[in-house]
């Protein structure tokens, strides 16, 4: 199972992806190197994370969706009212509370606006991404399904570019998730600074939780959706 790649290994269970950060290991645009080389790398004996990984499977602990199964048409529909929709949600929320401690703590915490920066930028970037997603790469995707079902066979002349490199779409994941990382460094980890408001308090919370829900949106892809589109691309063309 360790010799197996990120992407290999998130893709047929997915629970494990909650076991990586707490070792601060990188499962998200680093997974073609394999969980040991990862593990080593962080100075990790990777024989020590079998008990974690024993609890993780352990019915009734954590209860995780088979997304391998999923059909692509179904993930895509769940990927945009479970990911796209809460990321256009958080985003404004998360933003009106970076300004107001910006404006109430920004001459004593200076790194609050490196943080909205980023913030800003990561958030601008997704909605293009999202919306990229939603008008191209999804109908182009179901498209794909629909054709199969039909049992019909056309030639890439006749598809067009509806469905654009998924590479690209990768690279933009990879960029974003590093933008979220400098967020996260800069808070050292969401770490409450002393004396810390409520407000403080809850940004922090949301960051963390934005930065999960972004985790687990570019798992689905890197490791499922987009492989499986490529697949079923060569198949039919």
């Amino acid at each position: 199972m360790y010799r197996k790649n990120s992407r290999e290994l998130l893709a047929t269970d997915y629970v494990l992806a909650q076991l990586f950060p707490n070792h601060q290991i990188d499962y998200c645009c680093n997974n073609h190197c394999t969980i040991e080389d990862a593990a080593l790398k962080k100075q990790i004996d990777v024989p020590t994370l079998l008990p974690e990984i024993q609890n993780l499977n352990t019915p009734g602990i954590h209860e995780a969706e088979d997304f391998n199964s999923f059909p692509l048409d179904a993930l895509t529909t769940y990927i945009i009212h479970k990911h796209h929709r809460y990321a256009l949600e958080k985003i404004p929320e998360i933003k009106q509370y970076l300004n107001t401690l910006c404006s109430a703590y920004g001459d004593t915490h200076p790194t609050l606006f490196a943080i909205n920066n980023q913030f800003c930028k990561a958030a601008g970037e997704l909605c293009v991404h999202m919306k990229e997603e939603e008008q191209t790469i999804f109908p182009a995707i179901r498209k794909m399904v629909l054709i199969k079902q039909s049992g019909a066979r056309l030639s890439l002349f006749h598809f067009g570019s509806v469905l654009p490199p998924l590479q690209m779409m990768r690279s933009a994941h990879a960029l974003e998730y590093k933008r979220l990382q400098e967020i996260k460094s800069l808070t050292n980890g969401y770490a409450l600074p002393q004396g810390a408001c409520q407000t403080y308090q809850i940004t922090l919370l949301a960051l963390r939780q934005f930065e999960a829900n972004f985790e687990h949106y570019i798992q689905l892809e890197n490791n499922i959706l987009f492989p499986k589109a490529e697949a079923l691309r060569d198949c039919l063309f």
